[in-house]
């Protein structure tokens, strides 16, 4: 079995982070899915569900939860930062 190129996990994680995006939707504040990595560090990449607001998941019924995993990747959920102008 040959090793996946970057390439190939990106559009792989892509293709995953599009195909479940009816499964981040169910989130009430659900805003969007992005892919990022993990951190500086850790290059790892990640499916980031963006969100209005950050709610414990033991809170929403279980149909609203977005998963820890999808296909293998990570899933991290992320508040948005509102920017206003004074």
């Amino acid at each position: 079995m040959t090793e996946e190129t970057k390439e190939q996990i990106t559009n792989r994680v892509l293709q995953v982070r599009d195909r479940n995006v009816d499964v981040f939707r169910r989130h009430p504040h659900y805003i969007g899915a992005s892919v990022g990595v993990v951190s500086r560090d850790d290059r790892t990449l990640i499916i980031n569900v963006i969100v209005r607001e950050l709610i414990d998941q033991e809170t929403l019924p279980e149909e609203s939860r977005v998963p820890n995993c999808v296909d293998g990747f990570p899933v991290r959920i992320k508040k948005i930062i509102e920017l206003t102008t004074p």
